[in-house]
């Protein structure tokens, strides 16, 4: 079943001079992927993520999500939409510093307006899962960057949403702390059955996934499949990413 498609999705910035960031794209996934969007700097990857998770809106072409057209909703109908049909996590965190973890975790069932019963319920469940339930009553400024990250999947996920977005999850972490946030997203995927479409510049995080999409220039460039060989999977992501920028170090 095709949970997320995008039918001829273009995005042009107007200015001074015109920027087309995206070119007639159509894209499909299905429930329970879990897939990377990589390229090189400038390539449209993040305009392709924003566009699709509704934080952008497209200059032509349709986005289905379970069905739904967002662009098609008011502002109210799309509030509630990203609340309950996707989940975000960004490289920068974005938890709350006044808020405690558990707080911070279980504010979108508060935007919801669900009974304080059910949302313990559903911390006690992904915390347990995830791993921080001995952090929950600590406050952001307490917990490592690993942690830190840990909460905010948390945060997305309590809410079991349709499509978990990633914007470069690991981006600030160090490589012990990016190995076990990418096996939690695996975890995720695999015994959750959560779908997640990421954006990444790394081939190792990249690797995790069972797709990873290439765009260049704005277009869907190349599509390479995990098989069943994930270190031959890493190499033929690392062959395309230093086609494209020449070497690792350009793929930004």
């Amino acid at each position: 079943m095709n949970i997320l498609q995008t039918k001829h999705l273009s995005k042009i910035y107007d200015g001074k001079i015109q920027t087309t960031a995206l070119k007639d794209i159509n894209f499909d996934m299905k429930e329970g992927e879990f897939v990377a969007i990589m390229g090189a700097s400038g390539s449209g990857k993040s305009t392709f993520l924003n566009v699709v998770s509704t934080i952008d809106t497209p200059t032509s072409g349709h986005i289905i999500i379970n069905g739904q057209n967002p662009n098609n909703m008011n502002d109210d109908e799309l509030a509630r939409f990203r609340r309950n049909v996707l989940g975000f996590v960004f490289q920068d965190f974005n938890l709350i510093e006044t808020l405690t973890i558990s707080e911070n975790i279980m504010l979108p069932l508060s935007l919801e307006g669900i009974k304080t019963d059910k949302m313990k319920e559903k911390l006690i469940e992904i915390s347990n899962f995830l791993n921080i339930s001995h952090i929950l009553d600590k406050r952001t400024y307490e917990i490592s960057g690993g942690q830190a990250q840990r909460v905010a999947i948390a945060r997305a996920v309590i809410t079991n949403p349709s499509i978990l977005c990633a914007d470069e999850p690991t981006g600030n972490l160090d490589s012990k702390s990016t190995k076990d946030v990418m096996n939690l997203f695996e975890k995720l995927n695999k015994e959750k059955n959560c779908t997640i479409l990421m954006v990444t510049h790394d081939a190792f995080v990249a690797s995790y996934c069972k797709r990873v999409i290439i765009i260049k220039d704005g277009e869907l460039y190349q599509e390479i499949l995990c098989g069943d060989n994930k270190q031959v999977f890493y190499q033929k992501i690392v062959n395309s990413i230093s086609f494209l920028g020449g070497n690792l170090n350009d793929i930004i």
